[in-house]
C-alpha cells in the first residue's frame, strides 16, 4: 500500500467516525420552521390590540382608582374611532347584531353611539364593574357602577355626567339629554367577548397594513349602514380628522373612513416541506423546478390540495391567481369554502378554457366578504392537467387608529410570538339551523371537512364537530345566550360528555340592570394529548334560535412544526415600516427594516422632523414575496 492509499483509508475512517457521531446525536438537528403562529407586533404609541385583557393591561396602571380606570376606558374608546354610520352587524353571522370590541376596534374606524356604549361597557365589565345601557331618544349611552352608584361616561362626545359637587353621577342626575318619562334603561346589552387577534405567517407569505385605503374601489371596503363607502366626514365636528389631531402621528385618509391590509401567499411547491403549508393533500406530485406544474401523482385518480387563509380582520375581497395547463379530456377545478369545508362553491372550471396553458385571476369577493377565513381547494383530474405560480391575495379592512404607529423621537417596538398553535373558528349561521341533518353524512365523514354540524334527534341542541390537522390544545367557546336557558358540554368521542362550567365573569348576581342575554366565553385546556377531534354541544331549554343570539367556537391545535428555539427559529422574517418625515417644509419618505432572529425581539426606530410623522404602512414578511 502506498502512503497515499494509506492516507485515503485514514480519511475514510475519520469520515465514518464523524458520520456515526452525527447519527448518534440526531436529536441535535432540528427541522427548519416554516411557519410562525400567534404573531404580535406592538409599538409604544398604541395599546396592544390583541385582546380585551391586553388592552386593559396597557390603558390602566396599578394603583388607579375606580374612577381613573373607567375614565381611561372611555378615553380609549373615544380615541380609536370616530362618529359615523358603521357596521350594524360586524360580519360573520351576527344575525341580530352585536358589538365585538376587538373586531370593531381593529377592523373599522366609524362607530355609532350604541356601539360606543357597548365598547365602554365591555371594557368596564372585564375590569369587574356592572354596566347598563340608556336610551335617551336619539342617543344611546352607558353607565358603569362603582362605589354602589351608577356613573355616566359617554365616549361619543366625549362627556361625563357631573353633579353639583363636581363628582361623576348617573344619567338622571347629570346627563343633559335625559328626558323624564321618555329616556329609559335598556333591558339588555348587546356586546360579545372572546375574540382575539390570532395572526400567523407561513413561509412565502406577507401581510402589509396601510394607514389608509389601498383603493376606493368597492372591492376594498365594506358598506356602512347607509350602504355607502365609509367616509372620513371631512371637517365636520365629529370627523376622523378630530381624532387624528389627538394622535402623535398622522395619516392620509384620502376622504375614506377605513384602511386596508393585504395578505399575499405564494406557496413554494418546489420546497421539500411543501406539505406543511397546506391543510390537506391527496395524490399530488410536485415539480422539481419552479417552471414545472403541480399535477396528480396517479392520473387515474383526482389530485386534491387545500390551502387556508386565516385572518383576525374582516375580509373585503380576495383573488386566486396562477397558471393552468390541460389537454382535451383533462379538468382542473377550484373551489372556495367560507365555513371550514362544510360547503364548497365552484369558482373556476378549466374545462371552459382552451387546451394548453392559460393564466387565471379569480375574484372571490362574493364568497369571502366579511368573513375571517376561507379555504381554497384545487382538484386536478387528468394526465396533463396541472397548475403553477399560485398566488392568493386577500384584502382586509383595518382601523388605522389601532395599528402599531410611530411618533416623533425614539419608538420602542416589540415583536413576539405566543404558543405555536393554529386556530379553527366556527360561527354557525342561525338561519341555516333548521336545514341541519340529524347525522353526519358519509361525504363529510370521508372527505376533508374541518368543521361540521348536526341537530341530533330528540334533543333541542346543536352539535359542532371540529377535526383539526394537529393535536387540539385548547377550546374556547361561547357567545350571547338567553340567561338560564342553555347548557354547554363537550366530548372527544361523541359518547362521553363533560359539562362545560360557565363562569360568572360577565354575570353580576343581584344587579339592578336586567339582562335578557348574557355574554359567555369559556376555555378548556386539559384535553387528552392525542385529541384531534372535538364535539361541542349547545343545548337549550327553549327554541334554539330564541336562546342563542350568537355562537362562536375557537379550536386551537398544534401547528405542523417543531416549537422553534435558538437552533430552529425561522430565517427570513422581517418587519418593515414606511413613513414620511417633514422638516423645513420638505417631506421625505423613510424606511426601516428589522430582521427578526428570536422572540421576543425588541428594537428602536428613531423618527425625526418638526411635524408629526405621516404613517404609510407596516409589513411583516416571511421570505421574499413580490
Amino acid at each position: 500500500m502506498s502512503k497515499y492509499e494509506g492516507l485515503g483509508v485514514f480519511f475514510v475512517f475519520i469520515f465514518v467516525i464523524l458520520l456515526l457521531k452525527g447519527i448518534g446525536h440526531a436529536q441535535d438537528f432540528v427541522k427548519p420552521v416554516n411557519k410562525i403562529c400567534n404573531i404580535n407586533l406592538v409599538s409604544d404609541v398604541e395599546p396592544d390590540m390583541t385582546s380585551l385583557d391586553s388592552i386593559i393591561k396597557d390603558i390602566t396602571k396599578p394603583g388607579m382608582t375606580d374612577e381613573q380606570k373607567c375614565l381611561e376606558a372611555m378615553k380609549f374608546v373615544n380615541e380609536h374611532r370616530f362618529w359615523a354610520p358603521s357596521l350594524r352587524t360586524p360580519g360573520y353571522g351576527l344575525d341580530e347584531g352585536g358589538t365585538d370590541l376587538i373586531l370593531l376596534m381593529n377592523s373599522t374606524i366609524p362607530t355609532i353611539c350604541q356601539q360606543d356604549a357597548a365598547l365602554c361597557s365591555i371594557l368596564w365589565m372585564c375590569m369587574g364593574y356592572d354596566v347598563r345601557y340608556w336610551q335617551l331618544k336619539g342617543h344611546t349611552t352607558s353607565e358603569v357602577k362603582w362605589g354602589d352608584k351608577w356613573r355616566n361616561l359617554d365616549a361619543t362626545f366625549p362627556e361625563v355626567a357631573k353633579g353639583s359637587d363636581g363628582s361623576i353621577v348617573g344619567v338622571i342626575e347629570g346627563n343633559k339629554r335625559y328626558k323624564p318619562n321618555i329616556s329609559y334603561i335598556e333591558k339588555y346589552d348587546d356586546f360579545i367577548v372572546g375574540h382575539s387577534m390570532t395572526m400567523g405567517l407561513r413561509k412565502g407569505e406577507n401581510f402589509t397594513r396601510y394607514w389608509g385605503p389601498i383603493s376606493k374601489d368597492p372591492d376594498y371596503w365594506i358598506p356602512d349602514l347607509n350602504k355607502e363607502m365609509p367616509h372620513d366626514k371631512g371637517n365636520e365636528r365629529r370627523s376622523l380628522a378630530t381624532i387624528i389631531e389627538k394622535k402623535p402621528y398622522r395619516f392620509e385618509t384620502q376622504g375614506c373612513g377605513y384602511g386596508n391590509g393585504l395578505w399575499v401567499f405564494v406557496p413554494d411547491f418546489v420546497s421539500s416541506d411543501w406539505k406543511d403549508f397546506v391543510e390537506y393533500e391527496e395524490n399530488i406530485r410536485v415539480p422539481q423546478t419552479k417552471e414545472g406544474y403541480v399535477k396528480s401523482m396517479s392520473p387515474a385518480k383526482k389530485g386534491v390540495i387545500i390551502l387556508k387563509v386565516y385572518t383576525p380582520y374582516l375580509i373585503d375581497c380576495a383573488w386566486i391567481k396562477g397558471k393552468c395547463k390541460k389537454e382535451t379530456n383533462d379538468s382542473l377545478n377550484i373551489y372556495v369554502s367560507k365555513n371550514n369545508g362544510m360547503n364548497w362553491e365552484s369558482v373556476w372550471d378549466a374545462r371552459l378554457m382552451k387546451t394548453g396553458e392559460e393564466k387565471f385571476n379569480i375574484p372571490v369577493r362574493s364568497i369571502v366578504r366579511q368573513e375571517l377565513s376561507y379555504l381554497v381547494k384545487i382538484e386536478i383530474d387528468g394526465a396533463s392537467a396541472g397548475f403553477k405560480d399560485l398566488r392568493v391575495e386577500t384584502v382586509v379592512q383595518v382601523n388605522p387608529l389601532s395599528l402599531p404607529a410611530l411618533k416623533t423621537g425614539e419608538n420602542s417596538i416589540s415583536f413576539d410570538a405566543g404558543e405555536q398553535t393554529e386556530r379553527i373558528t366556527v360561527i354557525p349561521e342561525k338561519n341555516k339551523f333548521p336545514e341541519l341533518k340529524n347525522q353526519w353524512s358519509k361525504e363529510i365523514e370521508k372527505g376533508f371537512v374541518e368543521a361540521s354540524m348536526i341537530k341530533p334527534e330528540n334533543e333541542n341542541a346543536l352539535i359542532i364537530k371540529v377535526k383539526a390537522p394537529g393535536n387540539i390544545k385548547k377550546i374556547s367557546w361561547g357567545g350571547r345566550f338567553r340567561k338560564d336557558a342553555f347548557q354547554m358540554s363537550y366530548s372527544c368521542d361523541n359518547k362521553e360528555w363533560k359539562k362545560q362550567e360557565v363562569s360568572n365573569k360577565y354575570i353580576f348576581p343581584g344587579t339592578d340592570a336586567a339582562k335578557r342575554l348574557i355574554a359567555v366565553y369559556e376555555k378548556v385546556a386539559n384535553l387528552p394529548g392525542d385529541c384531534k377531534t372535538i364535539y361541542l354541544k349547545m343545548g337549550t331549554t327553549n327554541d334554539w334560535i330564541r336562546v342563542v343570539q350568537y355562537l362562536r367556537a375557537d379550536v386551537d391545535y398544534s401547528a405542523k412544526i417543531n416549537n422553534f428555539n435558538s437552533k430552529s427559529f425561522p430565517a427570513g422574517i422581517k418587519v418593515k415600516y414606511c413613513w414620511v418625515e417633514e422638516k423645513d417644509g420638505k417631506k421625505e419618505e423613510k424606511y426601516h427594516t428589522e430582521e427578526i432572529k428570536s422572540v421576543p425581539h425588541k428594537f428602536k426606530i428613531k423618527v425625526e422632523g418638526s411635524e408629526r410623522p405621516v404613517m404609510k404602512w407596516v409589513k411583516i414578511e416571511y421570505g421574499e414575496v413580490e
